[in-house]
């Protein structure tokens, strides 16, 4: 199960936003890509950010979880914006959203 949303300005479809993995705990995971046109603009953050609200407090979910890999700085700004970092590996770092 996945709830895709698109991303658009003014009418053009600039990237997604993919609600997936969700569990029977009250979670699910968040992905947010932009096309590398529109990258840096804030468009993902915001994305990014109205999608989780709408899991936790429409979906009534608990808990939205994200990863990025460790070198994708760019995500792990926009994450760390929005969301607590909760951990870390050799390759991702993990973060979280709570109700």
């Amino acid at each position: 199960w996945a709830v895709n949303f698109a991303i658009r300005l003014e009418g053009r479809l600039i990237g997604e936003a993919v609600l997936y993995n969700m569990d029977w705990r009250g979670g699910a995971e968040l992905g947010v890509r932009i096309a590398p046109a529109y990258a840096g603009s804030g468009y993902g953050t915001e994305a990014f950010t109205a999608a989780a609200e709408w899991a936790l407090y429409g979906l009534l979910l608990e808990r939205v979880v994200a990863k990025c890999y460790k070198e994708n700085t760019a995500s792990y700004r926009m994450l760390s914006s929005c969301m607590r970092k909760t951990g870390e590996d050799d390759t991702f770092f993990y973060f979280e959203k709570l109700v």
